[in-house]
């Protein structure tokens, strides 16, 4: 039934079912409890040798915790492993954050060896896809933070 909220005497009925059903809902609970209650006078007084002890509580080692867990984390340093590059291709589409080696760049000829490096990954993901390799327009090193 769709009811509109503004709708006082609907909104009325809502909470009038809503209550009875809880209501009733209670009284399972105490019919329930009360029946349990004359189950276990009809057996008796209960003997001692019939109900053993209650154990104590099993005692619960603490939780492992890593040493490092304590630690706040450390932040990401840029160790001069890879230089990232954003890639434009021919088709207009672009690629971020391609990682090339740090180790290439820093000569004379400035990022030209990161372009090959790329087109190098380009081939061999084609070969891997067996989709061609799009034609680069440009690569440009990504902004860091």
């Amino acid at each position: 039934m769709a009811r509109r909220p503004n709708y006082g005497q609907q909104r009325a009925e809502v909470n009038r079912s809503k209550q009875a059903k809880q209501e009733a809902r209670q009284r399972e609970r105490e019919a329930a409890v009360a029946q349990r209650r004359a189950g276990r006078e009809d057996a008796g007084p209960p003997e001692a040798a019939a109900v053993p002890a209650k154990a104590p509580p099993a005692v619960r080692d603490p939780p492992v915790r890593d040493k490092d867990m304590d630690e706040p984390m450390a932040r990401r340093r840029d160790d001069g492993k890879w230089v990232l590059f954003d890639v434009t291709y021919a088709d207009g589409s672009r690629r971020s954050n391609r990682k090339v080696p740090g180790e290439l760049l820093g000569g004379l000829d400035g990022d030209a060896p990161a372009r090959a490096e790329i087109e190098a990954q380009d081939r061999r993901i084609a070969e891997a896809s067996g989709k061609p390799a799009g034609k680069i327009l440009a690569v440009v090193r990504s902004r860091v933070g």
